[in-house]
């Protein structure tokens, strides 16, 4: 690993970037737009290494955090990409966890009146995107992080029978907004990447409430992580 590092960091919205700014007021901090969406970059330094953090509010959706992460990698050349957020439980997981994308899928891509699979963009390509091996293992060092299989979709996802079908069709552990559209543009890029996500609901008929209930409560435990990442890997 090189001595000093470039991280690009994509949050969607205002609950679970202000968190993070608040949380990494150890460090320096200088408040830096990107492409018009609110941003800064953060340096820490430990032992004569640096990590260079350019951290991005996106906005909510594919499109949105899939533009952001084209502009990090081609206007500040960013080493890695991360994501943080909530996720909706799928399958296996329970509201409070913290998971790390070990792979992604858009369970919203339908080409199969075409002849396609669920989820293929093109014939022969594979449905799933996987984690940077690497990148994973330094973020699941950290003991209460979970692997998992993040599947992603412009909805909200709070229906109990649709849920039911993502899962048996793409088997998925989680469902967000973001990650897998992230994850497409770094592959094409041979960029490093992983999504790390708090599960705030159930992705069922409580869903909204119980969203709400954690994005709005100033929850700080994503922003922990994320400083817990950092003094790991310095």
């Amino acid at each position: 690993m090189d001595k000093n590092l470039k991280i690009g960091l994509i949050f969607a919205d205002d609950t679970e970037y202000v968190p993070f700014v608040k949380r990494m007021e150890k460090y320096s901090v200088k408040n830096e737009k990107k492409r018009g969406n609110e941003g800064c970059v953060i340096t820490a330094e430990k032992n004569g290494r640096i990590i260079e953090i350019h951290a991005v509010q996106s906005g909510i959706g594919k499109v949105k955090a899939a533009t952001a992460a084209a502009f990090l990698i081609a206007d500040d050349k960013v080493d890695w990409v991360m994501n943080l957020g909530f996720s909706g439980a799928v399958s296996g997981l329970r509201r409070g966890m913290i998971a790390c994308g070990e792979s992604y899928c858009e369970v919203d891509f339908d080409l199969s009146p075409l002849g396609y699979k669920p989820g293929q963009k093109e014939r022969n390509a594979d449905i799933i995107i996987t984690a940077d091996k690497t990148l994973l293992d330094l973020v699941c060092r950290l003991d209460y992080v979970v692997k998992t299989t993040m599947g992603t979709g412009d909805f909200f996802l709070d229906d109990g029978v649709r849920k039911k079908a993502i899962y048996e069709t793409f088997g998925v552990n989680s469902f967000d907004m973001e990650s897998a559209a992230i994850a497409d543009v770094c592959k094409q890029q041979e960029i490093p990447f992983v999504s790390i996500r708090k599960i705030s609901d159930d992705a069922d008929d409580n869903a909204t409430g119980d969203y709400c209930n954690m994005a709005y409560s100033d929850d700080a435990s994503l922003s922990e992580t994320m400083f817990d990442f950092i003094e790991n890997v310095l």
